[in-house]
């Protein structure tokens, strides 16, 4: 911009459109799609303290531009997906099992485990 300005300045004046004066604008439409491929990655972790573990799954910009003689446009858009990696519960110690119906009062099946002998090898 300062370039543009400084170069708007060291012109000397060629006049100013008259009536009759005529000015061609190039037809120009666009639409440019960029990928933040070196944003993304499981190795590039948020540092947020929580939640833990987030980092970027995909990050895009679309820009779309159009101008022509009666004017221009320009449009913007961010696509961004934060991913997490899976996390694994361990159940290696007792634990309950409660199951109701889907907006239930009181379940209908209820157990302790407190051994292995009812579990299977993954």
């Amino acid at each position: 911009m300062a370039d543009v300005e400084r170069r708007i300045k060291d012109e000397p004046e060629r006049g100013w459109f008259g009536v009759n004066h005529l000015l061609l604008v190039p037809n120009m439409s666009w639409r440019i799609v960029h990928h933040f491929q070196e944003l993304e990655g499981t190795d590039k972790v948020l540092l947020n303290p929580s939640p833990s573990g987030l980092y970027l799954g995909t990050a895009v910009q679309t820009i779309v531009f159009r101008m022509d003689r009666a004017g221009a446009e320009v449009a913007s858009e961010a696509h961004a997906v934060f991913e997490s990696a899976p996390a694994s519960f361990k159940f290696n110690r007792p634990f309950h099992i409660f199951m109701k119906k889907r907006g239930g009062t009181k379940p209908f099946f209820v157990m302790w485990v407190e051994n292995a002998e009812l579990m299977q090898e993954w």
